[in-house]
């Protein structure tokens, strides 16, 4: 899966790619909103997953994501920041974005979000076969 990780501190940067590319993972890596809204306009299609740092040297990570939800339904996204307040988290549990309070295993992060997924796509209606009916 195509991740696109916005973490503005390099160490922990490197840690969580080096634990995503373990498990098999591609990940496209943005210091900063002006490098992932870059990345986005080139790799959108290919994208599956966006995790933003909160605290972003030039704007925050929840309003990013949020837009992102907004213009990119299909894309599935979450927040890992370790100073999240009261209100951030009113917020995101609004938007129903999860969220990952720092430090953390990147890992976990990844088997939260596929169970997410795996949830959201069963609830998905399904709608029978178009063709003749048992009845023609």
């Amino acid at each position: 899966m195509n991740i696109l990780l916005i973490e503005d501190e390099l160490s922990l940067a490197e840690s969580a790619i080096a634990q995503m590319t373990n498990r098999g993972h591609n990940v496209l890596y943005a210091k900063d909103l002006l490098s992932a809204n870059s990345i986005i306009e080139r790799e959108h299609p290919g994208i599956k997953l966006i995790l933003a740092d909160h605290n972003l040297p030039d704007g925050m990570g929840i309003d990013f994501v949020i837009a992102m939800k907004e213009a990119y339904p299909e894309v599935n996204s979450a927040i890992v920041s370790g100073c999240l307040t009261d209100q951030d988290i009113k917020r995101l549990d609004l938007l129903k974005i999860p969220y990952f309070r720092k430090p953390l295993l990147y890992g976990k992060v990844l088997d939260h979000m596929r169970r997410l997924r795996a949830e959201k796509a069963a609830s998905r209606p399904s709608f029978p076969a178009q063709g003749k009916s048992e009845e023609s």
